[in-house]
């Protein structure tokens, strides 16, 4: 468990095929590679991105 991460830090929303991420006003932020995004916007995610919750890191994989 990472303490930097909120329980209920962020958001990923699945809508017509496309896929879009929303902060959910987190204290240590959201970030699309690499870029911190605004709390409670949606922001398209596009397969390979790499998506930051605070200082964990993970890739975006479409199935």
């Amino acid at each position: 468990m990472n303490n930097a991460v909120g329980k209920l830090h962020a958001e990923i929303i699945n809508r017509e095929d496309a896929y879009f991420i929303k902060d959910l006003n987190s204290r240590n932020g959201t970030y699309i590679n690499g870029e911190r995004i605004g709390s409670n916007v949606e922001c398209s995610i596009q397969n390979n991105d790499r998506i930051s919750f605070a200082n964990s890191e993970y890739k975006f994989c479409r199935s």
